[in-house]
């Protein structure tokens, strides 16, 4: 289930309330609208009523000169003209190089009209545009790469550039010296994104640590030029992603202004068995609230308190493409805060940033006002980033229609036919925002000066780590990569040493690394270092060598580190190691930090299978868990033993149970209410759990307790006998013991792996294992939307989900459009699929059985709620 916005710019952004894929006639009220004047708007009592008047006069469509006009920004900020059309055309995103070029992705062929008719055509380009004469403004455009299908990224690398072209990562080089690409390198390929360019990898985003990393996508890669390396990452976050001066990334997902990543995300993919990684996609921007200039159409304009009185937007719903802004010519109480695109209700937010410890907040910055707004109603800003002048630069597609096909709905159809938007489609700006009042920054704000880092000697590179601007740093660690400047290696070390700004420090060190020259002494130093974030860098570095005794312990004595995120580090850096010596340290880690969330989940997310042994551990402690930490910590490493793919590291888990079913009946019995839950014993749709053995002694532990005079054994044997019907191992007994689901027939099974093909439609938001994207995706295993009544499925299949949601502990308030499958067999077949798949033994679905449905909900045009569907969906 998509969160509650889904605007899309390719991938992109979500113009106001997610995405429904609805069709038939429209419904109820009509977004009420206002000309790009900011002219009063109706009524309010209108829109309560669902009858609101309605300005059917089309939306004037301005020259860049005029649409100047219709900005307002906060004092001291005025906006500047970078290119317009004809130089562009419908920009969706833009990255500097290191000579002051802007790369420019252009999307002209997206959403066409309301059906995207043609929207696949191969007529999308990266262009390179130049300011030649200095003036501050672009006047020369040069198409790098065109003949291109939804493409939605673009970093300017090793004398060429990476691009995203659904569903290819492409590497493409101009080697005559005439600008445009004549060699094209498929990197990476199947990663999706033509069909639902919502949910597909964006962003490209080289980082500090020298991998590059998206947004949406379930890896990062690294790169030499030549050859591509791989890891695993978690799959979240929207249209966009930024970095602080720490290289911490965030992302802005439609519905929440800003979640951002507390460790690096790579480690969050080390164990499977974790469903819920604390620090992952954390709640970064606390406020929701927008304060547009004018009535804007949005998707679900007709859902209660989604617009004001006043009928323009409450709370953002296409949130995208955050800059964290790390330059000086803006005044200085700006470094570190958060700028957020929110081309639904054209503008721009600004979130001030503090930390809490190691936890960074974003508030408002402006109570009942934005950063910057439009009235003009075709500004959709959906691409922001700092320049090498210290400006921020906005990319707006100029387009009345920015909400994909896949979601759009009849209310905001209605909308775009009233005030004729879906027209024209050839414009596109970019701005910068400038301010009269900054110092400028050191060879870098002049217009009439622009970097040239490809005229910069090794040196002159390792002197700019030291510049007060982050875009200047970052492209300098970047070139001298890029360059294999293998001969730097002693002044970066002296950076490291005397460097006064831990920001340089840092940097030294990730381009040490970068160059594949890092010593442990580097990492050791690191690790010494008086600045949290080069500690936490320095254990990320010393990984290397954590097979190293001194390594080792410097990483393990970190884990009693004055600071939070030190700490976090250690937790998984440590991991890294097999020694016994780690493994205690863990089981350490988890006593002494298990009242922090984010601590837990670091070193559970190093403990890939092996948490039963950790458990052991931890339960040789008679008085454990004996606190509310310590039942979390108990939860987290039982539910993972549960989760495994290995059906021993499963049956190791249950031994726990036997352990203490004489023992310690009621710590027994707390490990056998976490079994119960993660089966679903009890509810509808419950699961079976294969073993590769019986747990040890079970069987006659649970007669033999069953049968005991204490009470609370007793008990515990009494569950004991109620799961077994739940668990199946080889030359497990029949006679005496629950049956076991039934099999599939044969029939049903090829149901079965048909529906497993058509789920592929359904992977990108909610994963192939079914597990979604952690608090913005909800899980389909082991759902009871999923496992409850068939015909309650079939609905939200058929019409779509909107409304709250609870899974795992976390809300989601978002909508899910309609499946894409429509045919009765097919629904029957993923459904089937979705009920039997990840353990689940809900009963398969028939096609008679949604035809049915599907005749009784013939009428229905606007997604379910839970509430309509029964007391238990609601739940």
């Amino acid at each position: 289930m998509v969160e509650r916005s889904a605007i899309v710019v390719a991938a992109l952004l979500t113009a106001a309330g997610v995405g429904l894929a609805l069709s038939g006639r429209t419904v109820g009220r009509v977004q009420p609208t206002e000309p790009a004047g900011n002219a009063p708007s109706p009524p309010p009592h209108h829109h309560a009523h669902g009858s609101a008047h309605v300005d059917s006069t089309p939306a004037p469509t301005l020259t860049p000169d005029e649409a100047l006009s219709t900005f307002t920004v906060q004092p001291g900020f005025h906006l500047e003209l970078v290119a317009a059309e004809p130089l562009i055309s419908a920009p969706v995103a833009m990255s500097f190089d290191g000579d002051g070029r802007l790369w420019v992705v252009e999307m002209s062929t997206y959403m066409p009209d309301v059906v995207g008719t043609n929207e696949l055509t191969p007529a999308n380009r990266v262009v390179v545009l130049e300011d030649t004469d200095g003036d501050g403004a672009m006047d020369k455009s040069t198409p790098f790469l065109e003949g291109l299908v939804l493409p939605r990224a673009v970093l300017p690398c090793f004398d060429g550039a990476l691009v995203i072209e659904p569903p290819h990562i492409l590497f493409c080089k101009d080697n005559d010296g005439d600008g445009k690409a004549d060699e094209r390198t498929v990197l990476i390929d199947g990663i999706g994104g033509r069909d639902n360019p919502e949910h597909a990898p964006n962003g490209l985003v080289w980082g500090m640590d020298n991998w590059i990393t998206f947004s949406q996508h379930t890896q990062r890669f690294r790169f030499d030029g030549y050859k591509v390396t791989t890891e695993s990452t978690p799959g979240h976050g929207q249209w966009g992603v930024t970095a602080d001066d720490t290289g911490r990334l965030f992302y802005a997902p439609n519905s929440d202004t800003l979640r951002g990543d507390i460790f690096p995300k790579q480690y969050a993919s080390r164990n499977p068995n974790q469903r819920t990684v604390a620090g992952m996609n954390e709640k970064i921007g606390l406020d929701l609230a927008v304060w547009p200039a004018r009535v804007s159409g949005v998707n679900r304009g007709y859902l209660p308190n989604f617009l004001r009185a006043n009928h323009r937007l409450a709370n953002v719903t296409a949130a995208c493409s955050p800059s964290i802004y790390r330059g000086t010519a803006f005044p200085q109480e700006f470094w570190g805060d958060a700028f957020v695109c929110e081309p639904s209700g054209n503008l721009v937010k600004r979130l001030v940033m503090r930390e809490y410890n190691g936890v960074p907040v974003g508030t408002n910055a402006y109570n009942g006002d934005e950063f910057l707004t439009s009235t003009d109603e075709r500004f959709r800003p959906v691409a922001s980033c700092v320049g090498p002048d210290g400006a921020l630069y906005l990319a707006d597609m100029y387009r009345g229609v920015i909400q994909h096909r896949m979601f759009l709905t009849p209310f905001l159809k209605e909308h775009i036919a009233k005030r004729g938007l879906d027209a024209p489609l050839s414009c596109g700006r970019i701005y910068r925002v400038v301010t009269g009042n900054a110092v400028p920054s050191a060879a870098s704000t002049s217009r009439s000066v622009r970097p040239r880092f490809s005229a910069m000697t090794d040196a002159d590179l390792v002197g700019m780590l030291s510049h007060r601007d982050g875009w200047w740093r970052d492209t300098a660690q970047q070139t001298i990569v890029q360059r294999r400047a293998t001969v730097v290696a002693p002044q970066l070390r002296g950076l490291m040493r005397n460097a006064p700004d831990f920001r340089t420090r840092l940097q030294a060190l990730w381009t040490l690394d970068g160059l594949d020259v890092i010593e442990p002494g580097d990492a050791h130093r690191a690790i010494a270092d008086q600045h949290p974030a080069v500690r936490v860098a320095g254990l990320r570095v010393a990984e290397h060598w954590i097979g190293n005794l001194d390594t080792l312990e410097r990483v393990i004595s970190a884990a009693s580190d004055a600071e939070r995120t030190v700490r976090i580090q250690a937790a998984l850096s440590v991991s890294r190691s097999g020694d016994s010596r780690a493994v205690l340290q863990l089981v350490e880690t988890l006593r002494d930090g298990a009242n922090d969330a984010f601590i837990r989940s670091a070193v559970i997310s190093g403990l890939h299978d092996q948490e039963p042994e950790v458990l052991l551990a931890l339960r040789r402690d008679d008085a454990w868990p004996a606190s509310r930490s310590d039942r979390a910590v108990l939860n987290e490493l039982v539910d993972c033993g549960l989760r495994s793919t290995s059906s021993e590291v499963r049956a190791r888990t249950l031994d726990q149970i036997v352990g203490d079913t004489v023992t310690n009946p009621q710590r027994a019995e707390r490990i056998m209410q976490r079994v119960r839950d993660e089966l679903r014993i009890g509810k509808e749709g419950s699961k079976t759990l294969s073993l590769a053995r019986e747990p040890r002694d079970w069987l006659q532990t649970m007669r033999t307790a069953s049968d005991s005079s204490n009470r609370a054994v007793a008990k515990a044997g009494a569950s004991m006998k109620a799961v077994t019907g739940y668990l199946d191992w080889p030359g497990r007994p029949t006679e005496g013991l629950p049956a076991l689901v039934r099999p599939l027939t044969t029939e049903e099974l090829a149901q079965f792996e048909r529906g497993a093909k058509l789920y592929a439609a359904c992977s990108g938001c909610h994963g192939v294992d079914g597990r979604g994207t952690a608090a913005q995706i909800p899980a389909l295993a082991g759902s009871p939307r999923v496992l409850g009544p068939a015909d309650r499925l079939t609905k939200i299949l058929l019409h779509g989900l909107e409304g709250k949601v609870e899974s795992g502990g976390v809300v989601y308030d978002g909508a899910m459009p309609a499946a894409p499958m429509r045919s009765d067999d097919e629904l029957a077949a993923v459904m089937t699929y979705l009920r039997r798949g990840w353990g689940n033994t809900a009963e398969p679905v028939s096609a008679k059985m949604v035809a049915e449905v599907k005749a009784a909900t013939a009428e229905r045009k606007l997604p379910w709620k839970l509430g309509e569907l029964d007391p238990e969906a609601a739940r």
